[in-house]
C-alpha cells in the first residue's frame, strides 16, 4: 500500500544520496549535475533531502520492509510461488517511462503501473517475469513468479514448465531489436 511505496521511495532516495558526493566528484566541479544526470535521479535526491536524508528514510524503509519481509515469508510458509502481473496495464509506447521526463509525471506513472515487483525488491526474494500472454497488438505481457529466498530453483523448474507449455522463444512483438 502507500506505507510501502513510501518506504520505497525513501529507500531509492537515501541510495541516490549515498552516491551524492561520488557522483559531483566524478562530474567535476565544472559541471552541472542537472547537465549530467536524468530527471528521475534528481529528483530521487531531492526527495530523500526534503524527508531529512539518508538516516530517517533508512530506518523508516528498514522497519517497514521487515515487517513486509515477514508476511511475505509467512505466505511462503502455505505457497511455493506467487503469481501477480508485472505491470497493472498492458505494454505501453516507448519512452513512456523515460528517465527523462519531470521526477513528478514519472514517480506517478510508475506508482501506477507497477505495484507488484518492488516488493520482491525490497524483501530480496527471487522473481522473474515470463510472457505468458500476448495482447491484441502483438506485444507480450509479463505474468510476474516470486519464490521465498533461496528459491530459484523453484522458479527455473517453473519456467522449463510454463516455457514447454506455452512456448514464448521464437515468439516476437511487431517491433524488436534482435
Amino acid at each position: 500500500g502507500a506505507e510501502f511505496n513510501d518506504a520505497f521511495l525513501g529507500l531509492c532516495g537515501s541510495f541516490m544520496l549515498q552516491y551524492e558526493a561520488r557522483i559531483e566528484r566524478w562530474l567535476g566541479k565544472e559541471t552541472r549535475r542537472e547537465d549530467a544526470l536524468e530527471p528521475w535521479t534528481l529528483g530521487l535526491i531531492d526527495m530523500a533531502k526534503s524527508r531529512g536524508g539518508l538516516q530517517p528514510c533508512s530506518r523508516r524503509a528498514v522497519k517497514v520492509f521487515t515487517e513486509v519481509s515477514a508476511a511475505v515469508e509467512k505466505l511462503f510458509k502455505t505457497y511455493d510461488a506467487l503469481l501477480s502481473p508485472v505491470m497493472r496495464v498492458p505494454p505501453y509506447k516507448l519512452g513512456w517511462h523515460s528517465p527523462t521526463l519531470d521526477f513528478n509525471t514519472l514517480l506517478t506513472r510508475l506508482l501506477d503501473e507497477f505495484g507488484y515487483t518492488p516488493l520482491h525488491n525490497a524483501v530480496g526474494t527471487p522473481a522473474m517475469s515470463v510472457p505468458l500472454y500476448w495482447t491484441r497488438d502483438g506485444l507480450p505481457v509479463g505474468s510476474h513468479f516470486a519464490a521465498w529466498r533461496g528459491g530459484e530453483a523453484t522458479l527455473l523448474g517453473l519456467a522449463y514448465e510454463l516455457e514447454e507449455a506455452r512456448p514464448w522463444a521464437k515468439k516476437r512483438p511487431p517491433v524488436f531489436a534482435a
